[in-house]
Parts: structure tokens; sequence; C-alpha cells
């Protein structure tokens, strides 16, 4: 939730890839897990002490990733009213993310940002930006390579460092792999791990791993605890068709 990449594949398909970084004493979150819903099944990994989630798909063409903050880093101010990952849950579950976005109230709500990518007609890939008084929405470049990392983490001087790693990854692999994008999450930076893709802050560090790849009707999860260095792979299909663009 405080690093995400975003790489688009041919056919309208994605990679996209979160480091999860937070208190090494939260709650560890669970494996990818897949529910019934009232707008059917959706997938994500749940957040041990809130269950809510930073990045998960739902099974009508959705996909729905979470940062911490908006523009710039904020104080933060408990307590709120609802957890910001319960959010990322409640736009998986709704029919129309557009209308719940535009008509939730989120007065009480700490800030974040929000990457939404749309199927279901045609595709659609979002920003959206609570900055705690005012929502801004953004239509993004699907065809565009894109590196975000959270600004309560990452000062204005930490981010551009970020942005050029991301460009030279690209300039060295012009095909996209998930094992490359992955490699690039655990290793990227200068040696200072405290600006590192890969956080290590002590208190505060990189406790988790999250790449979704669409390939057609098929996403492929790949999950990396990195605290107890487990991993797991998991398939989940979407249920619609969708016409397809080569890009």
């Amino acid at each position: 939730m405080c690093t995400v990449t975003y790489l688009p594949l041919p056919n309208n398909n994605f990679l996209l890839t979160s480091n999860r970084d937070v208190s090494v004493n939260r709650k560890p979150a669970s494996f990818p897990i897949t529910m019934e819903t009232s707008n059917g099944k959706i997938t994500f990994p749940k957040d041990g002490e809130a269950n809510g989630t930073w990045i998960g798909s739902n099974e009508k063409n959705r996909t729905v990733v979470l940062l911490n903050g908006g523009f710039e880093s904020h104080i933060s101010n408990p307590p709120y009213d609802k957890s910001r990952g319960l959010i990322v849950r409640e736009i998986l579950e709704t029919t129309d993310f557009w209308n719940y976005l535009q008509t939730e109230v989120l007065t009480n709500i700490e800030p974040f940002t929000l990457l939404i990518l749309d199927w279901q007609n045609e595709f659609q890939f979002w920003e959206f930006i609570w900055d705690g008084e005012r929502k801004y929405f953004k239509a993004l470049n699907q065809n565009q390579p894109i590196i975000y990392s959270s600004p309560t983490l990452f000062d204005a001087s930490t981010r551009p460092k970020r942005e050029q790693w991301f460009k030279d990854w690209l300039a060295q692999n012009p095909n996209y792999e998930q094992a490359d994008i992955l490699n690039f999450h655990e290793v990227a930076g200068e040696g200072n791990p405290h600006e590192s893709v890969f956080l290590n802050r002590g208190y505060m560090q990189t406790v988790s791993v999250t790449s979704i790849q669409k390939q057609d009707n098929l996403s492929t999860i790949f999950y990396h605890d990195t605290i107890s260095d487990s991993f797991k792979y998991s398939f989940f299909e979407f249920n619609h068709e969708v016409e397809l663009v080569t890009i």
C-alpha cells in the first residue's frame, strides 16, 4: 500500500504490484482469500486488524489498489469513522464504483489514494485521491507504466529517486514479466533501506508484496509474506468477456 507499480500488457491486460509498508507490530494479514458477496466473488489479502484490504479484484472485471495518503504527508488524527481498507472492499463489492466514490461521505476518513482498473465495458484506469477535504478524480493512460510512492513515507526529495529507479528498470526490461517486476519491488534502490522500494526502517518495513497479473479472463495473484518469508500463488477467474484491443 506504499509502493505501487502498474505495467500495461497487450490486449488490455496488466501487472499491478504493491508493497505493503506498515509497523512490524501490526497483526499479519491473511494470504489472498476469495469470498462471495452480493455482487459476486472478490479476492483479496485480508488485513489482520480491520478486515479490510489494500489490493484486490472482483469477478465483474475490476481491480483496486490503495496507497496511504493523498498528495502530501499529513498528521494522522484518529479515531476515524472507517478504515481505508474497508473502502477498498466496498468498491470491490459495489456494482457502480463511480457512484460510490461520488456519494460516499469521507469527512472523517484518513487521506488515501486509489488506483481503479475497470473493464466491465471499455477499459478504464482511474486515480482517486481523498486529501482529507476534497475528492479528486483523474483518468490515467492505461498504456503508460507508472509508479506511486506513498507521501506518508516518502517525501518530495525521495519520490523522484524512486521514479528514476523505475525508469531505469523499464529501460532494461522492455518485455514485462511478473517475476521481473517482483524483483524490482524487492531489490530496487541505492542501498539505503529507509528509501528503497523494499523498505526497512526497523519498526516500519515492507511486510508483504502482492502482484496481480491480468491475462484475459484469468488473474494470477502472487503474495509474498516477507516477515515469515512464505509465498502463495492464487488464480482468480473473471466471468465477463470484454472486447480486447491490442496496445
